[in-house]
């Protein structure tokens, strides 16, 4: 069968019925084949370069036992099957490739160029910083798992990124020119990183809910003027950060209640106030309320229970003393605190007593003690920011 690929004008090959065992890597040489008949023989398995053949349309594998590859993606459309190929091949196959093909790397799609192995296949693409003003229809042939176009000239995102979104998990679009919210990522199902910091969005739409699996979004740097409502919606979401904004009023965050955000950035706004309610945020570890209208802290948010860092610098807060506030987070924390009325604090001691007290446990709640995970830490402090990808 390698004869056939001295013949680079083929657009449809038939070896069915015959006892063939391989299929030459080289058949992608054949960059006008449309369909290819493979019925019949003796094949177990494709070499993954045919999913390179963009011209490709149809492959007939009925007849073989094709043990390598499984059932499930057989029984997929040929472009499905091309993607999973590709999808095994490493960055430096797919570079030796181009560069057989063309002679030159020099020469090699700048596609391929900056795609990056995980040592499974190619599962990120990275072109960052490249002047790029549409994102080129070849991203979206390879189920990535990364896709990084940040630092770019981006105004839209295309419908095509669809086709990537069964395996597509982190999105980077930081520094473009984006002036909507893209809707299309609001169905990229398995999206669990997003980053459009630095664009000029106004809003992002409420369908972002949909994103159930979503767990850390940057929106820094835009044009938002309030808080996106969709967001707060999505049970995983654990870091969110909204600094350099117009966002006036932060209560939709306040008020959630059984929510699981840890990381928390509203700095750099125009919040006039915090609503005493933000004591339920139970896993919220940071906050940070730097460079805001803020005039008081309420005493509440002493009650969040592993609240580490609380930068509040640069507002005009009046209920506290900036004496208080150079000292750090837990200085102003312990203030707060001792701010609040008795029946809330023993309120609080006894809901961490009962189940203390359930499992025999000699706790400093089962005493009247309040709990505190909070630590001695400067408020400039930031704790490392945990990566999704």
């Amino acid at each position: 069968m390698a004869e056939i690929t001295n013949c680079p004008e083929l657009s449809n090959v038939d070896v069915s019925d015959n006892n063939i065992t391989d299929v030459p890597q080289s058949i992608a040489m054949l960059k006008k084949l449309r369909y290819l008949n493979l019925t019949n023989n003796n094949i177990d398995d494709l070499p993954a370069y045919i999913g390179t053949i963009e011209s490709l349309t149809k492959i007939s594998l009925e007849g073989n036992s094709m043990r390598r590859i499984r059932r499930g993606i057989l029984e997929k459309k040929t472009s499905e099957l091309k993607k999973y190929l590709v999808g095994r091949l490493t960055n430096d196959d797919l570079k030796a490739f181009y560069e057989a093909e063309s002679g030159e790397s020099d020469r090699l799609p700048s596609f391929w160029h900056y795609a990056i192995s995980d040592g499974t296949g190619v599962k990120k693409l990275k072109l960052n910083s490249k002047q790029i003003e549409e994102i080129p229809p070849q991203a979206w042939e390879i189920p990535f798992k990364s896709v990084d176009f940040e630092d770019n000239k981006l105004s839209t995102i295309p419908d095509e990124i669809l086709n990537i979104s069964a395996s597509l998990k982190r999105l980077m679009l930081s520094q473009n020119v984006l002036r909507e919210f893209p809707a299309v990522i609001c169905s990229l199902s398995n999206l669990t990183e997003l980053s459009l910091k630095q664009n000029r969005i106004s809003s992002v739409p409420s369908s972002i809910a949909s994103l159930e699996k979503l767990e850390s979004v940057d929106l820094r740097s835009n044009r938002l003027a309030s808080c996106p409502e969709g967001l707060l919606k999505i049970r995983k979401l654990r870091i969110l950060y909204l600094g350099m904004n117009s966002i006036r009023n932060i209560d939709s965050i306040c008020e959630l209640k059984d929510s699981h955000l840890e990381h928390v950035d509203v700095s750099n706004n125009n919040i006039g106030s915090l609503t005493p309610n933000i004591r339920f945020h139970r896993k919220l570890t940071y906050l940070n309320l730097e460079n805001n209208e803020i005039q008081k802290i309420p005493p509440e948010i002493a009650l969040c229970p592993v609240l580490q860092h609380m930068p509040c610098t640069g507002n005009a807060v009046r209920n506290i003393q900036y004496s208080i506030i150079s000292k750090g987070t837990q200085s102003v924390l312990d203030y707060l605190r001792n701010k609040l009325p008795e029946d809330i604090l023993i309120a609080e001691s006894a809901s961490y007593a009962a189940p203390s007290q359930t499992s025999g446990a000699d706790t400093s709640a089962s005493s009247g003690a309040f709990p505190s995970a909070h630590h001695d830490t400067q408020m400039t402090e930031k704790p490392k920011r945990s990566s999704a990808s």
